[in-house]
């Protein structure tokens, strides 16, 4: 039910290119509204992932404010002009990853974990594609700590193996 045409979420079938371009208005409008607000934050690549999740669930009105509050209180450590701090919430990737997977973690114990990176960044809107899916996760990592989203990653990807 993503509103942009680009291969990711399939929007409804119901709804008209005007209707479309109107969502995809609010999107950039949501995200320039904050950002400007909050002059401290960054943009990033996938931001606008999270921000379209909250847009579908909530609407326009309701949707400003938990944007804003979210890019604050939750993700704003990626929203830094550097990936300094995001960087310390992937290096607890690597000890989750050799305690549920020994073998795996010693595997990538040479790497950084920039693997996660676009999953936990977007909390997971980029990789999840169908509309119900992303709603409910979101339920579940917003009621949650903020390092939630790493600790999942490391059991997902761990149960994947």
């Amino acid at each position: 039910m993503q509103f942009y045409n680009n291969g990711r979420l399939t929007p409804k079938t119901d709804e008209s290119s005007e209707q479309l371009d109107i969502r995809k208005v609010d999107l950039q409008e949501l995200i320039t509204e904050v950002l400007r607000v909050h002059p401290k934050l960054c943009y990033f690549q996938g931001y606008h992932d999270i921000v379209q999740v909250l847009l579908l669930v909530l609407g326009r009105k309701k949707a400003s404010e938990a944007v804003a509050r979210l890019s604050l209180l939750r993700i704003r450590d990626f929203m830094l002009p550097t990936l300094l701090a995001a960087i310390v919430h992937l290096k607890l990737l690597p000890p989750l990853l050799k305690s549920e997977d020994p073998k795996l973690g010693s595997h990538l114990a040479q790497t950084q974990p920039f693997f996660a990176l676009a999953a936990t960044l977007t909390l997971y809107a980029h990789d999840i594609q169908e509309y119900g899916d992303i709603a409910r996760l979101y339920d579940f990592l917003l009621a949650q700590e903020a390092a939630i989203p790493v600790y999942l990653f490391a059991t997902v990807r761990h149960e994947v193996q």
